[in-house]
């Protein structure tokens, strides 16, 4: 749609990855194009990457404190400034290939919370097949029974406290 007299929006349509020229009609059918003896150096582009595959993320719980690292496996990490939404707020990815990234999470309120992988320039996003990621409040330990063992280890220990989960891995 036309924002002002030096602006439009257009929508991409699917198309090979590489850099394409950017032209504009008024009716939808006749396309300025550059003049034969026009160097391409004056055509506009835009780069085209492929979308984001999401496949593995681990772990998919994190503590509400925020500071955890969620390991994101998939496709086409190719960007340098990927980012991870959690919910409502974004955090930048550490791009480790372009099949792995790593994401720190944030500091949020316990809950579920839709996580996304989005690429800087796109409006698309690659949300996930579960599209929950909890955060849960932190375990804390009150005493421990007993409250003694022996240096050769093997003791078992019975901890009480509050906010220990089944989804976390209690050690």
């Amino acid at each position: 749609g036309v924002l002002s007299a030096d602006y439009v929006t257009c929508i991409s349509p699917s198309i090979q990855a590489g850099f394409h020229s950017v032209y504009v009609a008024r009716n939808g059918q006749d396309f300025e194009r550059l003049p034969v003896a026009a160097s391409e150096s004056n055509a506009v582009f835009v780069e085209v990457k492929p979308a984001v595959e999401v496949h593995i993320v681990y772990p998919e719980v994190a503590f509400n404190g925020g500071g955890s690292v969620v390991q994101i496996t998939g496709r086409h990490f190719v960007f340098d400034d990927v980012q991870c939404k959690f919910g409502w707020v974004g955090v930048t990815a550490f791009v480790v290939s372009s099949a792995l990234i790593h994401c720190e999470v944030p500091a949020v309120e316990s809950g579920a919370y839709a996580l996304e992988v989005t690429q800087p320039g796109s409006t698309a996003a690659e949300p996930l097949v579960r599209p929950n990621f909890i955060f849960d409040e932190m375990p804390r330990v009150t005493g421990v029974v007993p409250s003694r063992g022996t240096v050769n280890g093997g003791n078992t220990v019975i901890a009480a406290g509050y906010f220990f989960s089944e989804m976390h891995e209690m050690a």
